[in-house]
């Protein structure tokens, strides 16, 4: 079986971390017997072709000059086009160019399998000439309508796939597709576990936090994600911890964010951390004392669909603590394997945090709670296992 998969999100290159999930995705599906074939936009100074660990890339140009594709990657679309509103004007282009694409490299392939809507476009236009199944995968947290495409797509398509109940619920408000399920991104249990840090790792760590509890958070810094709560709460957390922030990830909204920290001086408290590879983010989760996903519901009504680097550092040992929107209460148990608080609430935050630094013991307890939950429920090689069980319904209908 060949699997082509078409996604808006894809690692540009070793240490990427943008839609590392797509890749582990396909690195999961090959294990399980798949060929896989991933179709993507491509972005200044990346090849265009590529084998990446048997896995074939394709990135399509969709502007020129290339230094001009701003629409893709970053900040991610949304954001993007909030930040270079003339990016807008490529959005058809891009389709129109993904869906050339998608014909010419699904050809060779029995199952098309999309990532968010853009890509589901292009693949359902060319599953529909081609004649093959296709699986789309809505990853999107929003509390939005959802768009006429979107629900034509949802109802059209022959397999919608959610990464979490959230999606789904919020999709099924306004449609119910021919079929459907909540197979959420897996994690690497592997890759993602406790292990003892070596002095090369730890010296990357900044010198101000040595000896002290170490707080964490990774990702974009955009409005969806909350980091300006979780700053604000870092002034409510009990000065005799005396614990450090760590903010890992980059994005439009790190100027406001630098600047929010100076105001409330807390600069000896917080440090930004900018991109962190990949292959760095075990030992940032290993280091942490505690993982913080302070993410809202933005003014766009968009929110964390599921939440990745919860299961990520779960997997790690290392409890957590996150909001109850989107996806995230599929992940966190509260009072189990970490804490839930309301969204945008500094106080509360503050407040769990205060009660994990003071007790070890209940830290290690969901930690340990939190690394059996992945292993049960979202290891890669049983997520993958659910899409290759989908890809072989699909072929046996269409071959009847």
């Amino acid at each position: 079986m060949k699997v082509c998969i078409l996604t808006t999100s894809f690692p540009l290159g070793k240490g990427d971390i943008s839609g590392m999930f797509v890749l582990e995705q396909a690195r999961h599906l090959i294990k399980h017997g798949a060929a896989v074939c991933v179709v993507a936009p491509h972005h200044d100074g990346v090849v265009h072709h590529e084998d990446m660990n048997g896995i074939e890339v394709h990135r399509f140009r969709y502007f020129l000059p290339e230094k001009l594709q701003k629409l893709c990657y970053g900040s991610g679309i949304p954001n993007n086009i909030r930040e270079f509103p003339w990016t807008k004007l490529q959005l058809p282009l891009l389709v129109f160019l993904f869906t050339i694409h998608a014909l010419r490299y699904a050809r060779s392939c029995d199952i098309i399998h999309a990532h968010w809507s853009i890509a589901g476009i292009a693949g359902f236009i060319a599953a529909r000439i081609l004649g093959k199944p296709i699986v789309l995968n809505i990853h999107h947290g929003s509390v939005r309508d959802v768009t006429k495409i979107e629900k034509i797509l949802l109802e059209t398509v022959d397999y919608v796939v959610f990464n979490s109940s959230y999606t789904m619920s919020h999709a099924m408000k306004y449609t119910t597709p021919p079929a459907f399920a909540v197979v959420s991104p897996g994690v690497d249990t592997d890759k993602f576990q406790r292990r003892p840090s070596t002095k090369a790792q730890t010296d990357i760590l900044p010198p101000d936090v040595t000896g002290k509890p170490i707080l964490f958070t990774l990702g974009r810094l955009v409005e969806c994600k909350g980091h300006k709560y979780l700053i604000e709460a870092m002034r409510l957390v009990n000065k005799k911890f005396n614990a450090h922030l760590l903010v890992g990830g980059d994005g439009p909204q790190r100027q406001d964010l630098d600047h929010l920290v100076s105001n409330k001086d807390l600069e000896n408290e917080v440090t930004f951390l900018g991109h962190i590879p990949w292959r760095r983010t075990n030992f940032y989760y290993t280091s942490a004392d505690i993982y913080l996903q302070p993410s809202i519901i933005d003014k766009d009504g968009v929110t964390e669909g599921l939440g990745v680097t919860i299961l990520e550092a779960m997997a790690c040992g290392t409890p957590c603590i996150g909001s109850k929107v989107g996806g995230i209460p599929d992940l966190i148990r509260d009072g189990i394997n970490g804490f839930l608080v309301n969204p945008a609430q500094p106080e509360q935050l503050a407040e769990k945090i205060n009660i994990l630094l003071g007790d070890k013991e209940l830290r290690e307890k969901m930690g340990a709670e939190g690394r059996r939950f992945v292993e049960e429920n979202y290891s890669w090689n049983a997520k993958a296992g659910e899409l290759m069980g989908i890809y072989g319904e699909l072929l046996k209908k269409r071959n009847k």
